[in-house]
């Protein structure tokens, strides 16, 4: 019998105990007046967890940029605005990492690698995490506004919406991972909007008409949105068994008989809509096509090696996969940028 077939079967699915909506500080817990328990709680700790949120900024940004004019910008404007998304990258993680433990630090608790978080084990309240999220959010939406255009601010106060809907999901269903996803890879759209409404020349030879342009930033959306949707449900098999305790829903347990058939199914699809932004922007010199089949090779090859079921496999997924598919990315995108630009 395989391991995955054995660990399965061992599952345990009990009652889970009633959900509260956002838990109480537990009781009787020294407070010690610190800056730390906060880096925590907005994973300043963890820079690690920045590459999914900066990855979808930067190959959305590299795209458009080869899409509207890979000669129009500056490095004046270059620096500019990748400094404007680094930063928001930054905050738009940090205010979701803390709504997320604020809205699940009860749950926290009962989960072995999350119950040490500041709000599970009491070293911060839940106003202090709140007025934290509430600061944050509002600082996103001010450097926003003061930096790029009206439409990438619309952009934005979406994926602000999805980052705050994201930790219920996880209490009514087994698809949070879709939600995160698809706000995740939704920068495309906002680093698009600051591009092509920002005071950069179209380029005069570009042949993109809207609907094409239309269609090529669906897929590099649906492409981006898909590749976090797949290393999240990665990320969430660490926690299978603590989750089905708890009562806490992800795709990791709504695909758990059946892993590997539905992250390969999902690393297909995400090929198709990355082949898709290849033709559909008609980036046809060389290395974003390269690019294109070294990610789509990597992510397939990870999965079908990878042992959902061993936890340090899982994590070891999630770093490496970023430079390996996401990462690849960027360097073919820089490459077609420096050949449109000889």
């Amino acid at each position: 019998m395989s391991t995955q077939q054995t660990q399965t079967q061992t599952f345990v699915e009990t009652a889970p105990p009633r959900l509260t909506v956002i838990g109480s500080r537990p009781k009787d817990v020294p407070r010690k007046t610190s800056l730390r328990p906060y880096l925590e709680l907005t994973r300043f700790t963890k820079p690690a967890g920045l590459l999914g949120a900066a990855f979808p900024y930067f190959i959305g940004f590299l795209y458009s940029v080869n899409l509207t004019n890979p000669t129009a910008l500056g490095p004046a404007d270059w620096a500019k605005l990748s400094g404007i998304f680094m930063l928001d990258v930054l905050i738009l993680r940090s205010f979701g990492c803390a709504w997320n433990d604020t809205v699940d630090q009860d749950l926290d608790r009962q989960v072995e690698r999350c119950k040490k978080r500041p709000l599970a084990r009491g070293a911060i309240t839940t106003p202090e995490a709140l007025a934290t999220t509430l600061f944050l959010v509002a600082s996103r939406h001010v450097l926003i506004n003061a930096t790029l255009p009206a439409r990438a601010s619309e952009h934005a106060v979406w994926i602000t919406f999805l980052a705050l809907v994201y930790p219920f999901m996880k209490r009514f269903s087994n698809f949070p991972q879709l939600c995160l996803g698809g706000g995740v890879g939704w920068a495309v759209y906002l680093v698009d909007a600051a591009v092509v409404d920002g005071p950069y020349p179209a380029s005069s030879t570009n042949k993109l008409n809207v609907d094409d342009r239309s269609k090529a930033l669906l897929a590099m959306w649906a492409c981006q949105s898909l590749f976090n949707i797949t290393y999240d449900t990665v990320y969430a098999f660490q926690d299978i068994r603590d989750d089905l305790n708890a009562g806490v829903g992800s795709l990791a347990i709504a695909v758990r008989h059946y892993p590997k058939v539905f992250l390969l199914s999902i690393a297909s699809a995400m090929a198709a809509f990355l082949w898709a932004t290849v033709t559909c922007g008609g980036l046809m010199r060389g290395p974003f096509m390269a690019s294109a089949a070294v990610s789509s090779f990597a992510a397939f090859f990870m999965l079908a090696r990878l042992d959902v079921w061993n936890p340090a496999r899982c994590k070891d997924f999630f770093v490496y996969s970023q430079w390996w598919v996401s990462g690849v990315l960027v360097t073919g995108l820089i490459g077609e940028l420096l050949m449109a630009r000889m």
